[in-house]
């Protein structure tokens, strides 16, 4: 992660005349740190770099796509569904997975990271409401 870190301190300065792809690399890499801290079950981490990259997602608006790593808002979104499987919570990855497109979030992601959460509910199926 140092690695990451790194490198994002070093492109943050130059983010106000740099070109927009910097700002998406950023962003990218805080999706990318916010899932490696969801791995280690560090929430509160996890989460402040996702919504990082969140805001990095917002403010690039929802056409924007970064050719290298893929990161866009929708992406951003689809980031919120994994790392709430990663962290072991299915309601919250259930919820957010029922707000994805499925188009623009990559379909077979998003099948896979929805899967992932109903496993974590043993004895639920897909169509039962979720919980709150």
């Amino acid at each position: 992660m140092a690695l990451t870190t790194d490198a994002i301190g070093q492109l943050e300065p130059h983010l106000d005349t740099a070109p927009t792809d910097w700002r998406g690399m950023v962003g990218a890499l805080e999706a990318e740190i916010a899932y490696v801290h969801a791995r280690r079950g560090r929430q509160g981490e996890a989460w402040a770099h996702w919504e990082v990259a969140d805001r990095i997602a917002r403010g690039l608006g929802p056409g924007y796509r970064h050719m290298q790593s893929s990161f866009s808002s929708a992406v951003v979104t689809a980031h919120a569904v994994t790392l709430s499987v990663e962290l072991c919570r299915p309601g919250e990855a259930l919820r957010t997975a029922d707000t994805l497109d499925p188009v623009s979030a990559g379909r077979r992601r998003r099948l896979d990271r929805t899967g992932e959460g109903y496993g974590l509910y043993p004895s639920r199926s897909p169509g039962q409401q979720n919980s709150p």
